[in-house]
């Protein structure tokens, strides 16, 4: 039997996608979710390519290497792919706004692809290129026989992928400053309209219902601060789901407004000690971005 599996977004099913058990399987999470904001500040902006987890509690490590940058400058569509070679695990990672002005990956104007993607998807309810985008490298992944497991870590704009995944595919994700799924608010004038009068191009996205609500109330850990509004009120998609770990709930951290990934990782360190940390031993040979 073949592996290949069609994508949700082409058969637009009422129902999520039903895996093979020897596909399903490949969705677990083994990275703490605690240890997800340090993991994607190291790669994003430190430039890592080898990275090594340590569970102080334990004094467990995992090690991963950069295995694949993912960039469509048409789409404004950013991941990278780590994995641990010793188990086969796989991280799809899927990547927050591009900064102004500074060109990371798809020119120094990439955040207004990003900027026009959020509402396509929020006030539309559609589903967008970068999701498109999203799907075939999750699936190819799965699909991939050196992939033995596989988990999802989306921020700020790429949670949005990052839940499309959880709620069609059934995979584990940790979401840093959860934007939301798009069609989740029933009854809002613009989700009325996207399905009424099919203004999407690829779909309107799954929302959050029957099997699709399950499955994100099972699969995301959304990491939050509670000063960040851009994740909140300002950047917001639609309605969170899963399980919502507030980082500064007993002592409210203001510099969580900055809405950047060294905030989350720093909070944690204050307010979980026992989290893992995360160590970069191999950073890549050229400048990541091009100031």
């Amino acid at each position: 039997m073949s592996d290949k599996i069609i994508p949700w977004s082409e058969t637009r099913s009422e129902e999520p996608t039903h895996l093979p058990d020897n596909l399903a399987g490949k969705n677990l999470r083994l990275l703490n979710p605690l240890a997800a904001p340090d993991l994607y500040f190291e790669l994003y902006d430190n430039g890592a390519s080898e990275v090594i987890i340590t569970d102080p509690a334990t004094d467990e490590q995992q090690t991963y290497e950069l295995v694949k940058n993912i960039n469509n400058p048409e789409s404004g569509f950013h991941a990278k792919v780590i994995k641990d070679a010793e188990t086969g695990h796989h991280i799809l990672i899927t990547k927050g706004m591009d900064m102004p002005g500074r060109d990371e990956g798809a020119g120094r104007t990439g955040f207004m692809d990003d900027l026009g993607d959020l509402k396509y998807s929020s006030l539309q309810t559609c589903i967008s290129d970068q999701v498109i985008d999203a799907e075939k490298a999750y699936l190819d992944l799965l699909e991939d026989p050196q992939v033995q497991t596989l988990e999802v870590v989306g921020y700020s704009i790429g949670t949005i992928p990052a839940n499309y995944y959880a709620s069609v595919y059934d995979a584990q994700v940790t979401n840093i400053a959860d934007l939301g799924v798009p069609g989740s608010v029933e009854g809002s004038t613009q989700n009325f309209l996207a399905h009424t009068f099919n203004w999407c191009n690829n779909g309107a996205f799954p929302g959050a219902h029957g099997k699709f609500e399950e499955n994100l109330n099972q699969n995301v850990v959304g990491l939050r601060m509670r000063a960040d509004m851009m994740g909140g009120a300002l950047g917001a998609a639609g309605n969170e789901y899963g399980k919502q770990v507030t980082i500064d709930k007993d002592s409210l951290n203001f510099a969580g407004g900055a809405h950047v990934p060294q905030v989350y990782a720093d909070a944690i360190k204050e307010n979980f000690p026992e989290s893992p940390t995360t160590e970069t031993t191999k950073t890549l040979q050229t400048d990541i971005w091009k100031p």
